[in-house]
């Protein structure tokens, strides 16, 4: 009798961000979230999680978090690219701790939200 196929690899929807290293965002690192049915990993220049959806406590929006937040820059610490104003700041809270992210990409709202809105189903 012939072996099944095998399974189709999950579909992961991946984000540019960057993680919050105590606060503001003036010392952070730059990964990639990637979301899958079943995980939400994310794969970073210092630090990186990995935890089963149904692990994730919280995921939402940061409030107000992002007022006097400093500059990203392409590729390191302390670029020109200004991300004050907070827009695509959130947070998700997972059995290894809460990380504060910021999407990194061109709509970082459009992207917070898409990534929450992932996270909530």
């Amino acid at each position: 009798m012939p072996e099944p196929p095998p399974a189709p690899a999950e579909t992961a929807s991946a984000f540019e961000v960057a993680h919050d290293h105590g606060g503001q965002f003036a010392n952070y690192c730059r990964g990639t979230l990637r979301i899958t049915a079943s995980t939400v990993e994310s794969a970073g220049t210092e630090h990186s999680f990995k935890a089963a959806r149904n692990q994730v406590a919280e995921a939402k929006t940061n409030k107000g978090f992002g007022r006097f937040m400093g500059k990203i820059l392409k590729g390191g610490r302390n670029s020109g690219e200004d991300i004050r104003g907070g827009a695509g700041s959130f947070h998700i809270r997972i059995p290894q701790g809460n990380f504060n992210l910021i999407s990194l990409g061109k709509d970082r709202s459009a992207d917070a939200a898409k990534i929450l809105s992932l996270l909530a189903h």
